[in-house]
């Protein structure tokens, strides 16, 4: 039916460019059965380009701030039936692992109160550019502010937007990283003792207990879009204190991801703490279960890394 033709077809026809749509099996929805007729197996529609080379360019008009040509993880190597010229032909979508990564930067200011002062820089590319894209572009400046007081709060609880801090840069140039820029003041970073400070290393995202059950599992293991997250987290010394010798590195590595961590000294006794998690789309067995529930006590071990200040002449 006419109505079920995406947009960007007719739009694409009144240019001049032959175009014809594309209905796609999400591979969220299940495989495909071609003795099956049902438009009930396909979740969504996007719109093929035939190129002079005998290749056909897909451009999916369902996912709103995406680069030119970028192919989601729902449609990746999905199976689709092309509509063209009066005929169905079943075919697969190209498989495409589009780069997903996002970075933080975050400078940790620790107080004589136990609290933090932050200045964070995050950037953003591929899904996790388009999920943030996908809230702050359409918003008002206003639902803006109280997404992003609600994402730090998920990030790290405790955490508060510091008034009139944030800007966000490239919401409009899709082929380039989303970047965020605020302040915050967080709480639980920094614990106190006479003449001590101890600093988390890890700031957004910490796990406090491993999120793997220890019961039976039957299920596969899904990594849908894949994982590529680091963090730099850049701590000051307090006034008149200094770093104490640096914790160990710590390193995590299971069937689906790795994880590393470590702090060195930099800058008149300061540290910076690197942390970084990849893990690559896949499925696995369950019967994997043990590996990954061990990684993850590993990374649970790696995100209370802490770094002591004393002060100066302590200790010495």
């Amino acid at each position: 039916p006419e109505d079920q033709v995406p947009r960007v077809v007719p739009a694409l026809r009144a240019l001049g460019v032959e175009g014809f749509p594309v209905l796609v099996s999400g591979k969220d929805s299940g495989s495909l059965n071609p003795n099956f007729f049902s438009l009930s197996q396909f979740t969504h529609v996007v719109a093929a380009i035939p190129r002079p080379d005998g290749s056909i360019q897909y451009l999916d008009p369902t996912v709103t701030y995406a680069p030119f040509g970028f192919v989601p993880w729902r449609d990746s190597g999905a199976d689709v039936l092309l509509l063209k010229g009066g005929q169905g032909e079943v075919a697969a979508l190209p498989v495409k692992n589009e780069l997903n990564m996002t970075k933080y930067r975050i400078t940790v200011k620790p107080r004589p109160d136990a609290k933090a002062d932050l200045e964070i820089e995050a950037r953003f590319t591929g899904e996790d550019a388009i999920d943030m894209r996908e809230e702050l572009a359409p918003a008002s400046e206003t639902a803006r502010v109280d997404y992003l007081k609600e994402w730090l709060s998920e990030a790290r609880p405790g955490t508060a937007l510091v008034a009139q801090s944030q800007s966000v840069e490239n919401l409009d140039k899709l082929d380039e990283p989303l970047i965020l820029k605020m302040k915050a003041e967080a709480s639980g970073l920094v614990t106190l003792a006479e003449g001590i400070q101890v600093v988390q290393g890890c700031v957004f995202f910490c796990l406090d207990s491993n999120p793997i059950s220890r019961a039976a599992r039957q299920h596969p293991f899904y990594v849908d879009r894949g994982w590529n997250v680091s963090q730099e987290v850049r701590i000051v010394p307090p006034a008149g204190m200094k770093a104490a010798p640096m914790p160990l590195g710590r390193s995590a590595k299971s069937t689906i991801g790795t994880l590393t961590m470590n702090c060195v000294s930099h800058d008149e006794e300061g540290v910076v703490c690197t942390q970084q998690f990849v893990a690559r789309r896949n499925r696995w067995s369950a019967t994997d279960r043990d590996g990954i529930r061990t990684m993850y006590d590993q990374i649970v071990e790696a995100d209370r890394t802490a770094v002591s200040f004393q002060a100066v002449g302590e200790g010495d």
